[in-house]
């Protein structure tokens, strides 16, 4: 893993300080480049009556100010080429490129159940006005998700998979593998810890409370296929991949004549049978094997960086 020339406590504290300021920043340029374009105030933005297209440019220089920017300026700040420091010119495999994305379409049965299962948790009874709000939460964050999936034309499409799918995919990536995962790994002296507690910020910061646990696994999956891969271009794809599939069926099942909601539940809906959930998770971990023992026989896992490829 890259390493940083600062302890890692004060290496998350700056971190932490860059995502704030970024967060900020871009969050109040996106609103003025908004609302020059659209002629919409931005004292109005929290009362989700803008047009998509305001959103979603605040939505696209909030993702870039909160994420990538953050990120590619800590490996600068920490002394680093950005493209070493997250090992993006590593060498690369095109067999773990095409494993990375038949794992990821694998997983979608097991991923779904979890959803299913996260969603139907309720919080004791004297939580009961914590869970309502929870739920208001859930609510608004759908309404606006349903708002920015409306594609009626092919840029729509287009336009959903920069802002939801590559931008993320991208940003996201560098922040909490790049930077979180590895941060938290010399914190803990252990890169498995890393990669979970990295994973568990990941769910969190997303604020989608009844998607916590599948969004962490997921988080988890994205960190061991860049630690044993040893090059950020794994998880990056396999972000994209999970994003991208979700906005594409999306718009097909608007092109055949459903609303967004229904849409979104016919891409959500996930009523399996036990058998399948257990083949999909068997599966995943068998395909997160065979990637990992190819990155061993050709030495691109960090764990063989100092010594010969193992032979069968």
């Amino acid at each position: 893993m890259s390493t940083s020339i600062t302890s890692p406590g004060l290496a998350l504290l700056k971190l932490l300080v860059l995502v704030v300021s970024g967060m900020f920043l871009f969050s109040m340029l996106g609103l003025l480049v908004g609302s020059f374009f659209y002629k919409q105030s931005v004292l109005s933005i929290s009362s989700m009556n803008e047009s998509v297209g305001f959103l979603r440019i605040v939505q696209l220089f909030s993702s870039v100010g909160s994420f990538a920017l953050p990120a590619w300026w800590f490996a600068k700040r920490e002394g680093y080429q950005a493209p070493s420091f997250f090992k993006l010119n590593t060498p690369t495999s095109i067999p773990l490129f095409v494993l990375t994305g038949i794992l990821f379409y694998c997983s979608a049965g097991f991923f779904q159940w979890t959803i299913d299962v996260n969603n139907a948790m309720h919080l004791p009874a004297f939580l009961d006005d914590v869970e309502k709000w929870m739920r208001q939460q859930e609510d608004q964050l759908a309404t606006l998700t349903q708002r920015f999936l409306y594609m009626p034309t092919t840029v729509d499409l287009v336009i959903n998979l920069l802002m939801i799918a590559l931008i993320p995919a991208i940003g996201e990536e560098l922040l909490f593998r790049g930077c979180l995962q590895p941060i938290f790994g010399r914190l803990a002296k252990n890169a498995h810890v890393g990669i979970w507690l990295a994973a568990i910020v990941f769910s969190a910061i997303h604020l989608q409370f009844y998607g916590f646990i599948p969004r962490m696994l997921l988080g988890a999956l994205f960190g061991y296929l860049y630690y044993y891969g040893n090059s950020l271009w794994y998880p990056v794809l396999g972000h994209f991949l999970n994003n991208g599939s979700a906005v594409v069926a999306v718009f097909i099942y608007q092109q055949n004549g459903l609303s967004v909601a229904e849409a979104m539940k016919q891409d959500g809906a996930g009523r399996f049978h036990l058998i399948s959930v257990v083949l999909s998770a068997v599966i995943t971990i068998f395909l997160l094997y065979k990637f990992y023992q190819i990155t061993r026989q050709n030495g691109l896992n960090p764990e063989t960086e100092n010594h010969e490829p193992k032979l069968d």
